[in-house]
């Protein structure tokens, strides 16, 4: 398995507050409290917040649940981006270079998701 820098998911949107959202990591045996940091009682590891003006248009509320939703997704997305592109990979084994233009796309956005710099590599 791939050791993560980043908090391991699946990652929730809290909205308990009036004009922020929280994108919170909840206890698992991944991610646990550590001991006497006061944190137990919450539902999770605060991973980021998100802030709102409820419906000020500039940053409604609506967008923000939006932007939320689609953080708290991350992990689990490029969880999957990594076994579609296995999968990719091993159906077409270098022949459709029209296939390989996308493999190597799909291989820099999971560098870059990663914080790692990308180099192409042979398809």
């Amino acid at each position: 398995m791939r050791q993560q820098k980043h908090t391991p998911g699946p990652w929730e949107v809290d909205d308990s507050t009036e004009y922020k959202l929280t994108i919170v990591a909840p206890w698992n045996e991944k991610v646990k409290p550590e001991k006497d940091s006061g944190y137990g009682d919450y539902r999770g590891l605060h991973v980021c917040y998100i802030e709102h003006q409820n419906d000020n248009p500039c940053v409604s509320k609506k967008q923000a649940q939006s932007n939320a939703n689609l953080i708290a997704l991350a992990p689990t997305l490029l969880e999957n981006c990594r076994g579609m592109l296995q999968c990719i990979c091993d159906y077409n084994e270098g022949k459709d270079q029209e296939v390989n233009g996308w493999i190597r796309e799909w291989q820099k956005i999971i560098f870059q998701a990663e914080g790692k710099c990308y180099e192409a590599k042979e398809v």
